[in-house]
């Protein structure tokens, strides 16, 4: 069943107000491209090892203060509490702590320590500002649509 205006072309008020909100979802999409990368730029920035670098450069000061021998139970605790290297709890189990590879990685009661290298930094930081303009277009882009698709809907009820 065909209606004769379903086959009518939007008028001149109706192109009018499409126009208009298709101003209105640019205006709003760069509202957000501006929010969505200023707040990339702030995530990018403050990505780096400092705690997981700490926390290395601790063990490490400790295995260096006994010359690099590997270290265990109280010889440990010992070694800690007199050390100069952080902070060592009191509650902390001090069962083993050696050398896996020398400046890189140490093992610490079973558990694995690496040191954060400066490639995996740029790394991560390269993913977090993909991932953030990525979702900031995506988001820019499902801005503009809405408010386009709602023009061509209102437009749709505003014939002459």
């Amino acid at each position: 069943m065909h209606h004769e205006w379903d086959a009518t072309p939007l008028s001149g008020s109706s192109t009018r107000v499409m126009r208009g909100f298709s101003r209105v979802g640019i205006g709003c999409a760069i509202v957000a491209a501006i929010c969505g990368v200023g707040i990339t730029a702030i995530s990018v920035t403050t990505i780096d090892a400092g705690r997981e670098n700490w926390e290395f450069d601790k063990y490490a000061c400790l295995l260096r203060s006994n010359r690099n021998f590997a270290l265990a139970s109280t010889q440990y605790k010992a070694l800690a509490d007199a050390s100069n290297c952080g902070y060592f709890a009191k509650y902390d189990t001090y069962s083993s702590l050696s050398w896996v590879r020398v400046g890189d990685a140490i093992e610490r009661n079973g558990y694995l320590l690496e040191r954060v290298t400066d490639s995996e930094i740029t790394s991560r930081r390269l993913n977090a500002a993909l991932i953030g303009l990525g979702v900031t277009l995506a988001f820019c882009a499902v801005v503009f649509g809405f408010f386009r698709g709602l023009g061509w809907v209102v437009a749709g009820f505003v014939r002459d």
